[in-house]
């Protein structure tokens, strides 16, 4: 509970008012190594950017695990025309 306190006392600081306040929910469901997420954006205008992104995540060893995915952004600015994009995450424990 403090540190929700500490984030909202953050928030409402002068100097991070300077920018722009907004909003962010992602959700993400999957089935094994299979995975469909979903993410909103909201900001003083109200909605902002819309996410749909099917993907997949596997271990390629121990050390190396590997996501593709494929998505369709949806967005305020570009008068809300769809766009697609294609995205591979990489991690790695060294």
């Amino acid at each position: 509970m403090r540190k929700i306190f500490c984030l909202l006392a953050l928030l409402a600081s002068p100097s991070a008012l300077a920018g722009e306040i907004w909003f962010s929910n992602k959700v993400e469901v999957g089935y094994d190594e299979y995975f469909i997420a979903s993410k909103a954006s909201f900001g003083v205008n109200g909605l902002e950017k819309v996410y749909l992104t099917p993907g997949i995540k596997f271990r390629l060893d121990d050390i190396l695990k590997l996501e593709p995915s494929w998505g369709v952004e949806v967005d305020r600015g570009d008068d809300w025309v769809p766009r697609s994009f294609f995205k591979l995450k990489l991690e790695g424990k060294f």
